[in-house]
């Protein structure tokens, strides 16, 4: 039966093609809208002789867009075959017509209306997509069995959602800019996205744009060794969803951000590649990374914790290399920790930042054991933006710096930045891996020490200050003291002078020095009778501090030369 009436078929209204008192339709019969303006499906679906079942829709629309749209008046019916000859179908918005267990959707030259009113098609069961013109679906929905898929020039594209509620796609789609591919049930990746590698949105077949794993548990895994994966959008891990790597040996690339809602899980579990997010991280729910020492994470945007999320780093390191400056927050405010910190900027100028917004104050603390646990590479810096960070280890650390002069800066008040350090030596030390590279630590930062640190030979300069606290001492190397520059002594108690104070010139040359809290500065403490005891400007002795030229019998062989004051 064809209509070309605007209001389709009427179950009992006096609308539509036909008005007749009495009115059945047959659930076996081919129902066909071929009109030339818009028309709406009607409601005929409750009257048929199989409530809400019909053999075939046909849209045969002959239209000039954009009024060849056949909309679905009611949601919920089921259609053996939606076979599309001409202009576009349309569930409408919410709507859902399902395509019956081994039904079709066959396209020979109409199409389904992409738009947000597209509405979306459900496979009940198993299914088919065929025909000779390629089905572009505003939402589709697999429910259970083998949904057929075909390749070549008539692979279908997703515009907005494919959404998986069980059973399997045979060949992968494509997918829009705008689409989701959402896992709605416990699942092993498929073909569904199936592309190795980072391809082409719209045109790579298997290359989803956003990915939600909303409910379940998901394995982006599946066995597929030595092939990486990639979204180009948003992966969103959805209240109480896990997604698992498992033993995934390529990488994984988020193109967007990477979302982890409350009671979320994302696990990197044994993944021996690197977890890539172009653009922001933010979680509520649990972020774990790989246990494979080469399961590192690198991230482009903003690290943003929730106050209910969970981060379990197991010794891995984080990357931050973004090309435009990169926030770190733990909302409410607090400390987030990395065992290894390493920022690998693209652009000079670009710096890692704590937040330092009223109620999400955060600090930083660097807290690997061993190796180069804070490393500054290539472009970019650490900015503490008024907030504090410190490398808790007091083993043999060391902060990597390479491709130039690397900063540690303070763009607001001053930041704090702070060394546990050893009791005894060795001790953590500043390491330029190419040779050639400097750290500078801003006139904004406070360098605290808290235990033994070596600056490295002519590789650190300190523009702020240089704290020495109790039980802290500097070895193997002084800083370079930049003018403008102090070295402050607040130990709060005796401290015999090392080299942190011993040079007429260059290393171990400070140009503001002061005494305070207390402290007695003892200079030639340590068998220093003989060492310089020259400075650059002004001498500060706080009320209740003092120097003593001869404490505790060691006198002093050289004077004291104060540059200025």
């Amino acid at each position: 039966i064809r209509t070309s009436n605007a209001n389709g078929f009427a179950n009992a209204s006096s609308s539509g093609s036909v008005q007749t008192t009495t009115r059945t339709y047959n659930s076996a019969a081919t129902y066909v809208f071929n009109g030339t303006t818009n028309q709406s499906t009607g409601d005929f679906f409750l009257g048929t002789t199989t409530p809400n079942n019909v053999s075939t829709i046909e849209i045969a629309n002959t239209g000039t867009s954009p009024n060849n749209i056949v909309t679905l008046l009611v949601s919920g019916p089921t259609a053996t075959t939606l076979r599309l000859t001409a202009g576009l179908f349309s569930s409408g918005a919410g709507n859902v017509l399902n395509i019956g267990t081994n039904g079709f959707v066959t396209n020979n030259g109409g199409n389904i209306d992409s738009s947000s009113i597209g509405g979306t098609i459900s496979f009940v069961g198993a299914g088919t997509v065929n025909g000779t013109t390629a089905t572009t679906f505003r939402n589709v929905n697999i429910n259970a069995g083998a949904v057929n898929i075909p390749i070549g020039a008539t692979i279908p594209l997703v515009a907005g959602s494919l959404q998986i509620n069980g059973g399997n796609l045979t060949n992968p789609p494509k997918y829009g800019s705008a689409s989701t591919l959402i896992y709605n049930t416990s699942y092993d990746r498929y073909v569904e996205w199936n592309y190795v590698g980072i391809g082409t949105i719209a045109t790579s077949a298997g290359y989803p744009n956003n990915v939600t794993i909303a409910d379940g548990t998901f394995d982006v895994y599946n066995n597929a060794t030595g092939e990486a994966r990639a979204c180009n959008g948003t992966l969103t891990i959805n209240n109480d969803a896990i997604l698992n790597c498992n033993n995934m040996n390529s990488t994984l690339t988020v193109g967007d951000n990477l979302v982890i809602a409350i009671d979320g899980s994302f696990n990197m579990n044994t993944m021996s590649a690197a977890l890539i997010v172009n653009d922001n991280i933010s979680f509520g729910g649990t972020l774990s990374l790989s246990t494979d020492f080469n399961g590192s994470l690198y991230l482009g945007g903003n690290w943003t914790r929730n106050s209910t999320g969970t981060f379990i780093p197991n010794s891995r390191a984080v990357f931050f290399i973004g090309s435009a400056d990169q926030t770190i927050t733990l909302t409410g405010g607090g400390i987030e920790s990395f065992p290894y910190f390493c920022i690998d900027k693209q652009n000079a100028g670009t710096y890692v930042m704590p937040d330092n917004s009223i109620g999400n104050q955060t600090d930083l603390n660097i807290s690997g054991t061993s190796g180069n646990v804070l490393q500054l590479l290539n472009e970019g810096g650490l900015d503490l933006n008024g907030r504090s960070c410190t490398i808790v280890s007091n083993n043999i650390v060391s902060i990597q710096v390479t491709g130039g002069e690397r900063n540690i800066i303070s763009s607001i008040d001053t930041g704090l930045f702070i060394i546990a350090g050893a009791a005894f030596p060795p001790t953590p030390f500043v390491n330029s891996s190419d040779i050639t590279s400097t750290l500078v630590f801003d006139s904004g930062v406070r360098i605290e020490l808290n235990g033994g640190f070596n600056f490295s030979e002519k590789i650190s300069t300190v523009n702020g200050t240089l704290r020495i606290n109790s039980g802290a001492y500097v070895t193997g190397f002084a800083p370079l003291y930049g003018m403008g520059s102090r070295l402050q002594y607040y130990t709060n108690g005796v401290f015999n002078r090392t080299i942190e104070w011993g040079e007429a010139a260059d290393q171990g040359y400070p140009y503001n020095v002061q005494i305070r809290k207390n402290s007695t500065l003892s200079p030639g403490g340590s068998s220093n009778t003989g060492i310089v005891l020259n400075l650059a400007n002004d001498l500060t002795i706080d009320a209740g501090s003092e120097l003593t030229m001869n404490y505790a019998g060691n006198n002093m062989m050289v004077p004291l030369i104060v540059g200025n004051d």
